[in-house]
């Protein structure tokens, strides 16, 4: 089972170690994704915020830095690169249980006092604002060569510590998931066979002595209600711990929850998907479902709406889900910090998958959630030399 880095490491904290690092050494640096999505980081540099990665000609230099450091990852514990721009960056990956998940950064510094008339030169190639650009130059910190050892010395060994930390948490989630397979069945199987015993008991009774005593019908009546609806409650409490019917796949389940919506809520519910099923591991898809379940159960209660469309896509190596309803629709911007639970569970959920959840809608047109997710590992970190 795979997991994004965000459900790995605990990325509040991490921020708090780098901003204290950034204020007791002045060295920037970050922890990026395999896609280059900043996860944490402190004290980035205006030269390449503002200039280097924002010129078409000056960015393919970062690029290039970037393919050369994802290149190296794994020849050394550390890589160091001086990029085309001029400026020094470091990197040190962060591997989980053996796969690369993400990238310490370090830098954009300068080994010695910059040569302005390098950047002056480079700032009339790239089209620069020569002043401003100089100043931000100026600005960048100026490490000693001999000195990096020491500071890649902390960085490797504090990217270790979020692997081995990562790997803790990968093997607990596994945990957690494999229990919440065992309970949902064990409840859907061994319990609800029991309970389809007692009721098959109790037709029994009703059947042998209910013709002769109405009282003792009336109750086996009452008890059969009862069972029926206990019954109803452990199925519907299994699928709450995890539906069985993502066994078959995140479509089919997506299909019977669509058909189980339409006939408990009086709403058309219909899937939009290709014909065979997409592959994905089985967080990606508990989670994508939970998110659809949620934003169901909301429409249920809020939307007033008449249909829904959950569509389920892949263009290249990105995922998208989206559930669309017809309903009254509502003021996004009003409700974004006064989200209740169901908004704000599904926004958690879409961020433990990496992505982030989008909310388009207006009071009276309706509303659609969307979720997009990149399933392929790129090879080019984004880095910000």
């Amino acid at each position: 089972m795979k997991h994004n880095i965000a459900e790995l490491i605990d990325l509040p904290a991490l921020q708090n170690v780098m901003d204290a690092l950034f204020r007791a050494t002045g060295i920037n640096h970050a922890l990026l994704d395999l896609q280059g999505r900043v996860l944490t980081g402190a004290g980035w540099e205006d030269a390449c915020t503002e200039f280097h990665r924002v010129y078409p000609e000056s960015c393919k230099n970062c690029q290039i830095s970037d393919q050369y450091i994802f290149n190296h990852l794994g020849c050394a514990t550390y890589v160091g690169y001086e990029c085309l721009n001029g400026l020094f960056e470091y990197a040190t990956p962060v591997n989980i249980n053996g796969a690369h998940m993400a990238t310490i950064f370090t830098g954009q510094i300068l080994h010695a006092k910059p040569d302005l008339a390098r950047f002056r030169a480079q700032a009339a190639q790239f089209g620069f604002d020569e002043a401003s650009y100089l100043e931000s130059i100026e600005k960048i910190a100026v490490i000693p060569r001999e000195r990096m050892p020491a500071v890649m010395e902390f960085l490797v060994e504090l990217a270790q510590m979020l692997g081995r930390a990562g790997a803790m948490r990968q093997e607990c989630a596994l945990r957690i998931e494999q229990d919440k397979r065992r309970v949902a069945r064990e409840m859907h199987d061994e319990l609800g066979q029991l309970l389809t015993a007692q009721a098959m008991h109790v037709a029994w009774l009703d059947l042998r002595f209910g013709n002769d005593n109405p009282e003792l019908r009336a109750k086996t009546g009452e008890m059969a209600v009862l069972l029926e609806k206990t019954i109803h409650a452990v199925r519907h409490l299994a699928t709450s711990v995890r539906p069985a019917a993502l066994d078959l796949g995140l479509l089919a389940a997506l299909e019977w929850l669509a058909a189980d919506f339409s006939q408990r809520s009086s709403i058309l519910c219909s899937v939009d998907a290709p014909s065979g099923d997409i592959a994905l591991d089985d967080a990606t898809a508990t989670g994508l479902f939970r998110i659809v379940q949620e934003a169901l159960t909301n429409i249920a209660r809020h939307a007033n709406a008449n249909t829904v469309l959950i569509s389920l896509s892949q263009q290249g190596v990105s995922l998208r889900l989206s559930v669309r309803d017809d309903g009254c629709g509502f003021d996004v911007a009003a409700k974004r910090d006064g989200a209740g639970f169901g908004l704000q569970s599904m926004r958690e959920r879409a961020v433990g998958l990496g992505s982030v959840l989008r909310i388009e809608s207006h009071s009276g047109s309706g509303t659609c959630i969307k979720v997009e997710l990149e399933r392929a590992e790129t090879a080019g970190s984004t880095s910000q030399a």
